[in-house]
């Protein structure tokens, strides 16, 4: 259970630091990192004597004139998918699937109006 609640925590911290559009102190915006096509990563999480992994990817494409970033993130019981526009790392979507032995909870949320306030 701590492992699960461990992992959670986990995924919740990559999409935060993922879908941050915040202006960071000293107004600095948040800017494209330039991560690749294709990039996959896999962290490793140890709690007393479990030991899970959490599975990240992004790709890259261009959806009605904009370069889009999708990282899909992926435990034994979670899966999430995040969507952000590349220049701006503004979030757009984000769905979770997650998986307990008698039943599936889906999570998703759309931003359907944008608007940046300077």
């Amino acid at each position: 259970m701590n492992n699960q609640r461990s992992i959670r925590w986990v995924i919740y911290g990559l999409v935060l630091l993922a879908l941050t559009s915040q202006r960071l102190q000293g107004d600095t915006p948040l800017a494209d990192p330039g991560i690749p096509d294709g990039e996959y990563s896999v962290y490793r999480i140890t709690t007393g004597e479990e030991t899970s992994f959490v599975r990240e990817s992004a790709i890259v494409y261009e959806e009605n004139g904009r370069e889009i970033y999708e990282f899909n993130i992926t435990t034994d019981s979670e899966e999430t998918v995040a969507k952000m526009y590349k220049e701006s790392m503004l979030p757009f979507s984000t769905r979770t699937v997650s998986t307990k032995k008698t039943h599936k909870t889906e999570t998703s949320t759309q931003v359907v109006f944008e608007t940046r306030v300077e």
